[in-house]
């Protein structure tokens, strides 16, 4: 049997324990992009039973590990020049060149042992992933180093 999920009780007032049933474990597999964007934007991760699993699985060292990696790669493919035939995404280079000591900074603190705070990481997860922000959009001149400190801001725990 899965061990209990604490969660929020209906009247926020306490926390309660719940099963953590295989429904739960599914939606925040299947929900993660949706339920990212409410951690990031602060919603506590008990709140319900897939924000606390969602929120779990992003501060686990596998992938803080992995979002790490996906940090320092994104330095190395705006160094290099671009061919042709790369039909990959385009990154903005000259943004990610510029801001390269505090994504390595927070690509540093992802992989350090201190423990993060679940909205940092989803922060990064979705900077990693949405394709019209400011990692990919030219159009926010400036605005990959401001998300860069903000995600590094938000890691750090809030107790």
């Amino acid at each position: 049997m899965p061990p209990p999920l604490l969660t929020q009780s209906p009247d926020a007032d306490y926390l309660v324990s719940e099963p953590c049933r295989i429904r739960a474990r599914v939606l925040a597999r299947t929900g993660a992009w949706r339920l990212d964007q409410a951690l990031a934007a602060g919603v506590c991760p008990d709140a319900s039973a897939t924000l606390s699993l969602r929120a779990h699985r992003l501060i686990g060292p596998a992938t803080r590990h992995a979002l790490a990696g996906e940090l320092r790669d994104v330095i190395g493919r705006a160094r290099r020049p671009r061919v042709s035939l790369d039909n990959g995404i385009r990154l903005c280079a000259a943004e990610v060149l510029r801001s390269r000591d505090a994504i390595g900074d927070l690509a540093d603190r992802l992989d350090g042992w201190e423990p993060v705070e679940p909205a940092g990481v989803a922060r990064v997860r979705l900077l990693l992933r949405d394709g019209a922000g400011p990692l990919y959009n030219e159009s926010f001149p400036g605005g990959l180093q401001r998300a860069v400190q903000v995600a590094i801001d938000a890691l750090e725990l809030r107790w």
